[in-house]
């Protein structure tokens, strides 16, 4: 159905497209490589590295100017898409592909066809078989065919260095490939070295400018040292332990709260190392290499830390377990060493303001191959350094230190965000921040709960419980992530709790999230699963006041469907929040009851605008609007009504008008809070008043059906049928930009000269 806008009668087709758009603020942000093509297919395709059935070697170089931010961010996935020309993948199967990240020791234009020799620092972010596990893309929507290359870890990455990234992909096994090609663009910032035929190459057999375009989720993210201020080269002394020595060890490094640069609470993401003197690294492995991050009971200095390591812990989280391992680490220019990740698999929320110094704790259990060079340290005279470290140098499972250092500490980077957020409107849709499917591994700023049984797990399809199949923000199983909880047979209180937000800004602050909750034996009268929410207020001092949401407790015995529910902020205007999502487990029935959360949003309240369904005509409904409080258009709800759809998507509605056979119009505008009054014609709530005295708003367009070439003014107009209803559905442009699109009304005559408007419902275009 084609569709026409009328507007101070003139005619002109209504795409409902716009040529930009800001982004909404959030935590996790996404990106095309080479930049500009997110939403754009380019014409072009290649079959390397995915459509080809033949083992390979691919490295990928893309010039540090595609990265449009200004600090270090963490690349949390991956992703390519097919070209235009063919958009269902189908089923594909690799033994497996293995993905280098890497910041570059060559420029793109001028790398080297021996791979090893374009990487400065490289990490393994994934390793093994791949394939397809998610639903088939929509056709012709560039902006939902992504498909993601399941990254096992994050890659820390700083584009301001000027260091390019690499990308090193080997694919064994394919059984089958992709059918068809993926989406690339030929010289534009970048440039790939191609071995077909070999998954273990070293060495390039050609190289060109053809780049797969490819999707980038990522984190910004803060970085600094510990002890600050020696970032900008090598400082003052070093040490072999850990890195440069096969002794079994464990060491406590203790660093001073105060040499924290952060005013408040922080999630930290990673650490990293870096050799003494700007020295190469050779590539190392450590079998096992344990981290854990302290919380202390006790000041850094000799005189305060105890011998007994156990003495010092206040609270404390494993972030690494298991291997540590790199290839080779390059001499960085101008005397500043790369960093060496410590390869962190969780994350730790730190206050520094709270006066607790920060431990980080290695042990380490033998080593396969170390470094061969010495670990960057600071030294000084007592009280100077702000960090002193403490060990046993041949055991990793000492329980008091041996050996320690007054005023010496090795240098570490510490990348991390602030827990507390001020800009809005604030959006975390679980999907690009690095999940991996059933982790417990949250968004930086939010944390699971310390006694947590079964915990909060990240998820992108169902499981045996039968949790949604499917991703809220998405719609597609497999693609995108969400939060959930099931009662696992524990009587646990599952807590996770969101990043703190200074409500200072907003007038009239509001929060929205989607909530899923499934049973499998409902209906019955069995204890199950409750979900409530309270809101926790942070003083200035550190104390924290909760107070339970307006939503009250939720104890669905089954819905099988995403609901939206908001919580009213407005009593806590001008205070610092966090939100406590808490869901109590049934320890007596199984495993039979689950929820899930997805697309939590803080923002200014929308206007209470009107909305209410006229006497004389019943509803307005698209895409099966919302109001406020979660409640559907045919629910006897006050208004006003919301809805959603995507780009590529569908706008279906429903009018339901007062008459068989009523010529019926859908207004569409900007939202009005004041209510335009127009006589015996009734009231409109979208557009501006009428101020040129013709009956219409301004700023408002006529929405019809336009099923005639060369449409008179009632062809405009949609008719309901023999019982009063009329439908419409479109499909929407691909290429929207994510916002509000305006607000809808209808509006059908009553044959008496009369006109009978609908409530109204605001349109927002979503990921």
């Amino acid at each position: 159905m084609s569709s026409f806008a009328y507007l101070r009668g003139v005619c002109r087709i209504l795409f409902l497209s716009c040529v930009c758009s800001l982004p909404a603020v959030s935590q996790s942000f996404e990106q095309a490589l080479p930049a500009g093509y997110l939403n754009t297919y380019t014409g072009h395709a290649t079959g390397i590295p995915f459509s080809s059935g033949s083992d390979m070697t691919v490295q990928l170089h893309y010039d540090s100017s595609n990265f449009a931010v200004a600090g270090p961010i963490l690349i949390n996935e991956l992703y390519v898409r097919k070209g235009s020309g063919s958009l269902l993948p189908g089923a594909f199967q690799f033994s497996s592909v293995d993905i280098l990240l890497a910041e570059a020791s060559t420029d793109y234009a001028s790398a080297s066809t021996v791979f090893s020799d374009n990487i400065l620092r490289g990490e393994q972010v994934r390793q093994g078989p791949y394939a397809r596990d998610f639903d088939g893309p929509v056709a012709g929507a560039a902006t939902h065919n992504w498909i993601p290359l399941r990254l096992q870890r994050s890659f820390l990455y700083d584009p301001t260095l000027g260091r390019d990234l690499v990308i090193q992909i080997r694919t064994c096994g394919a059984s089958p490939p992709f059918v068809g090609s993926i989406d690339s663009v030929p010289g534009v910032n970048g440039s790939r070295r191609v071995f077909p035929g070999n998954c273990n190459a070293s060495v390039a057999s050609f190289s060109d400018g053809v780049m797969p375009v490819l999707k980038v989720d990522y984190t910004p993210v803060k970085s600094q040292t510990l002890p600050q201020g020696e970032m900008g080269g090598d400082s003052n002394s070093t040490t072999s332990f850990p890195v440069n020595t096969s002794n079994s060890q464990i060491w406590q490094w203790h660093y001073d709260s105060s040499e924290f640069l952060a005013s408040g609470p922080i999630t930290i993401a990673e650490v990293a190392v870096r050799a003494d003197n700007n020295l190469a690294v050779n590539a190392f492995d450590f079998s096992s290499f344990k981290v854990t991050f302290i919380e202390a009971l006790t000041d850094y200095q000799v005189g305060s830390h105890d011998p007994v390591f156990v003495n010092n812990i206040l609270r404390s989280k494993v972030v690494h377990s298991g291997p540590w391992s790199s290839p080779a680490t390059g001499a960085g220019a101008g005397g500043l060493a790369p960093w060496i990740t410590l390869q962190l698999q969780d994350t730790f929320e730190y206050d520094p303001t709270q006066g607790n110094d920060f431990i980080i704790q290695i042990e380490s259990c033998g080593a396969i191959t170390p470094w061969g060079v010495a670990l960057d340290g600071v030294s000084g005279p007592p009280g100077s350094v702000g960090g002193n470290r403490y060990g046993a140098r041949t055991s990793c499972t000492a329980t008091s230190h041996t050996f320690s250092n007054n005023e010496f500490v090795p240098v570490v980077k510490v990348a991390y965000a602030e827990r507390e957020i001020t800009v809005f409107p604030h959006d975390e849709n679980f999907d690009r921040w690095g999940a991996h499917h059933q982790t417990k591994r949250t968004p930086l700023g939010w944390v699971q709960g310390t006694a947590n049984s079964a915990g909060w797990r990240f998820h992108n399809r169902n499981t045996s419980v039968g949790t949604s199949s499917s991703d809220h923000t998405t719609g597609r199983k497999g693609i995108g992530f969400y939060m959930t909880t099931d009662d696992s047979l524990s009587s646990a209180q599952e807590f996770v709790e969101s990043p703190i937000f200074d409500l200072t800004s907003l007038a009239n602050p509001h929060a929205t999230f989607w909530l899923f909750s499934h049973s499998v034996l409902a209906p019955q009268i069995l204890d199950e699963n409750d979900f409530d929410i309270s809101i926790l207020v942070h003083d200035p001092s550190g104390s924290v006041v909760a107070t339970p949401a307006s939503t009250g407790t939720i104890s669905l015995l089954e819905s099988g469907c995403w609901t939206k529910y908001g919580i009213d902020l407005s009593s806590f205007s001008g205070q610092r929040v966090s939100f406590l999502f808490r869901a109590s487990t049934d320890s007596a029935n199984g495993f039979y009851h689950d929820f899930a959360i997805d697309d939590f949003r803080l923002a200014e309240r929308p206007p209470a605008e009107s909305g209410q369904p006229a006497t004389a005509m019943a509803a307005l409904d698209i895409n099966d609007a919302w109001n406020i409080s979660g409640l559907h258009v045919g629910s006897p709800a006050t208004g006003p009504f919301y809805s959603s759809a995507k780009p590529g998507g569908q706008f279906n509605a429903e009018i339901q008008g007062s008459a068989p056979f009523q010529p019926t119009a859908l207004w569409v505008g900007p939202l009005n809070i004041a209510v335009a009054t127009f006589g015996a014609l009734g009231q409109m709530d979208t557009g501006t008043p009428d101020v040129t005295g013709d009956g219409i708003p301004e700023g408002i367009f006529v929405f019809g059906s336009g099923l005639n070439p060369m449409p008179s003014f009632l062809d405009l107009f949609f008719l309901t049928n023999a019982v009063g209803v009329t439908s419409v559905s479109l499909t929407l442009n691909p290429a929207l930009p994510l916002r509000v699109i305006g607000t809808f009304q209808a509006a059908a005559a009553d044959g008496l000269g009369g006109i009978h408007l609908s409530n109204a419902v605001t349109l927002e275009i979503v990921p």
